[in-house]
């Protein structure tokens, strides 16, 4: 198998937004998806304000997000269960409270215990 990131380095200053464009297959993806942690790297580690995104607690990647064009939700859960599952999975379990006050800030507490379609 070929390595996709190879020799990357990248600094991003503070309040800097980047845009990460490339031909089909470049490595866009794995790039985001690794700094994500969703998927793993052979070797390498990557920096968030001096802490190590790989090796570093979950309140390290807490002011992280990454958006996808495919959607990582579970159809078969609720909104509301898949925002709990979510911030479990990264080591952020949010109360009902915290969760009803996201529903409602993005204007989708009316959905909270519909399936995601």
């Amino acid at each position: 198998m070929r390595p996709v990131l190879k020799d990357l380095s990248l600094q991003i200053e503070d309040g800097e937004t980047i845009g990460i464009v490339g031909a089909n297959g470049a490595g866009k993806t794995t790039l985001l998806r690794t700094l994500a942690r969703i998927s793993a790297c052979d070797s390498g580690d990557a920096f968030l304000d001096g802490e190590s995104l790989f090796k570093g607690s979950a309140k390290t990647r807490a002011g992280m997000l990454f958006l996808s064009h495919h959607p990582n939700l579970y159809p078969v859960l609720t909104g509301e269960e898949n925002l709990k599952l979510t911030s479990r999975l990264y080591g952020q379990s949010k109360s009902n409270d915290e969760i009803t006050a996201v529903l409602e800030e993005v204007g989708l507490s009316r959905f909270r215990w519909d399936p995601i379609r």
